[in-house]
């Protein structure tokens, strides 16, 4: 059953990353969104078959903060995550997540918050401290940043 920890739902998701001020862009998940409101995570979503995976990247981005992209721009991290994801519905569904960074300079993109999701600034250091929609969010910070001090 797609969903299920057998068969997750495939993902595409950013890491915006600016690397002066070492914050990331995460957003919050608001009241219409799928997941539990007031949940933390990094902007991505699912990806139709006829999306490149960077593709469907760069449209996830544009959709939850407002950032627009050309594919181009996103780099592969080389990383793909799994996590059991709480949904409003009720139970939770499985999704298996393929990320990208973004190198921003923080000054230079304006995030836009929508009514399904708050994008904000978060450090890098306090990304822990947030209540995540993924249980492995820190992880998946964590390596995308490292990517970005090599």
């Amino acid at each position: 059953m797609l969903g299920s920890r057998e068969n997750p739902i495939p993902t595409v998701g950013v890491v915006v990353y600016d690397r002066e001020h070492d914050v990331v862009l995460l957003v919050r998940h608001e009241e219409r969104a799928e997941h539990e409101t007031g949940v933390y995570g990094i902007p991505a979503g699912r990806y139709e078959d006829y999306e490149t995976e960077a593709g469907a990247a760069a449209r996830e981005l544009a959709e939850e903060t407002g950032i627009e992209v050309l594919p181009g721009a996103l780099t592969p991290t080389g990383y793909v995550y799994s996590a059991e994801i709480a949904r409003k519905s009720g139970g939770t569904q499985w999704f298996s997540l393929k990320t990208f960074v973004l190198r921003v300079a923080k000054e230079e993109v304006v995030p836009v918050a929508t009514e399904e999701t708050a994008p904000e600034w978060v450090p890098v250091q306090e990304v822990a401290q947030k209540r995540a929609a993924a249980q492995n969010l820190t992880e998946i910070v964590c390596d995308a940043t490292a990517l970005c001090q090599q």
